[in-house]
């Protein structure tokens, strides 16, 4: 592309979206910790006879709200950076996003519901039983299938726009 249709960066403008990719880079990591802190917790449940720093780590993991709390922070911190990040963007890559979300998302999740409510009263299917899950485990996993069916619809959609406008 040429400088008048996509002029380069002024050097405050690169410092802010290096910033930025930085405070992104700190979210995944703190994703990942909680991812981490999760499954250890779990694993912490199910140990016999633990050692005693064990106990004392299975303690504090064992307090009720831990997990909201974590949530809720990460969650207010994901929505600060996505909208610092959408703020840096120019029209182009915006509209790569929208037409993302909208065509490549709610098409993807579309077709997700209406086979989840197929399947709900499809008779081979609704009478599956998975042993050892309970109502709660099969909710989360539902809406993380849900959620990873959406991201793929997106990412389809934004290559997709991003390949045409080549």
């Amino acid at each position: 592309m040429s400088d008048a249709i996509n002029p380069p960066l002024s050097q405050k403008t690169r410092r802010k979206r290096q910033l930025l990719w930085s405070y992104g880079l700190i979210m995944l990591a703190a994703m990942a910790v909680a991812g981490a802190l999760g499954i250890a917790a779990g694993y912490l449940e199910n140990v016999k006879d633990p050692p005693a720093w064990l106990i004392a780590a299975r303690d504090v993991f064992n307090f009720p709200w831990w997990p909201a709390v974590l949530m809720a922070a990460l969650l207010a911190y994901a929505l600060w950076w996505s909208l610092a990040y959408w703020r840096q963007l120019d029209e182009l890559a915006r509209a790569a996003h929208e037409r993302a979300w909208f065509w490549g998302g709610s098409i993807a999740m579309g077709v997700a519901l209406a086979a989840i409510s197929v399947g709900a009263v499809v008779s081979p299917f609704r009478e599956i039983q998975l042993p050892g899950w309970t109502a709660m485990q099969l909710i989360q996993a539902g809406a993380a299938g849900l959620t990873i069916v959406t991201l793929i619809g997106y990412t389809i959609a934004w290559a997709i726009f991003w390949w045409r406008a080549r």
